[in-house]
């Protein structure tokens, strides 16, 4: 197997399951204290249990991995389906693996809801989200627009 091949494999890591106070900017510190590569894009996404506790599963886009031994440590564990264990805060640490989309061959790559973003109704100040719909990136959080 050549090294693009390697790369595009492990393009996209996941961290299935930290605290809702881990921030996109503390992940890139970890990232680059540690000299394993150039991070492009972090997915937060919101979820929850069965028993109501509230995690984030985190999709990280890596653009390019560094020729550093540390990278090249990672990058040969996940090419092996192991997983990799970062400690962000000892004895803290992230479980990360490489992402592999369940439904089928192709990884992560957009963080884009699976439903419409909710539409903002002017009569009543807010928005509305289809009740239909499962969204996982729900989040509550949506801003008014700006007059």
């Amino acid at each position: 197997m050549d090294k693009i091949d390697d790369e595009q494999r492990c393009k996209i890591l996941c961290i299935p399951r930290t605290d809702l106070n881990i921030s996109e900017s503390f992940i890139r510190n970890i990232f680059n204290n540690l000299n394993i590569g150039t991070i492009g894009r972090i997915d937060l996404v919101k979820k929850q249990n069965e028993k109501g506790y509230q995690y984030m599963r985190i999709f990280i886009h890596i653009n390019k991995w560094y020729n550093t031994e540390n990278s090249f440590i990672a990058k040969e564990r996940l090419l092996n389906g192991k997983d990799i264990k970062i400690i962000y805060d000892d004895p803290w640490f992230w479980k990360i693996s490489v992402y592999k989309n369940p439904d089928s061959n192709y990884t992560h790559s957009s963080s884009a809801p699976v439903c419409p973003p909710p539409v903002y109704n002017k009569n009543k100040n807010n928005y509305i989200n289809n009740k239909n719909c499962k969204d996982d990136n729900n989040d509550d959080n949506w801003r008014k627009p700006r007059k």
